[in-house]
């Protein structure tokens, strides 16, 4: 499986960490002014959020969010 549109090497750059006390993820990309698709999923496969940027940074609350959930990129 690979990826479509986006350099393999740019999504291993993307970094990801959650912030516990602001309940957010922060996520930071190689480069700013390429559109970048977040989406973030339970368990069962269900989209919980989308987002799109374009931005070097993104800042996604998640306090609504409990239990494991996964991030696509």
């Amino acid at each position: 499986m690979g990826c479509i549109g986006i350099d393999q090497d740019e999504i291993a750059a993307a970094s990801l960490f959650f912030n516990g006390n602001q309940q957010e993820l922060n996520m930071t990309f190689p480069q700013a002014n390429t559109s970048y698709t977040v989406l973030i999923f339970d368990h069962l496969g269900k989209v919980l959020k989308s987002l799109e940027t374009n931005k070097e940074t993104l800042q996604i609350g998640v306090a609504d969010l409990a239990g494991i959930y996964f991030v696509q990129i």
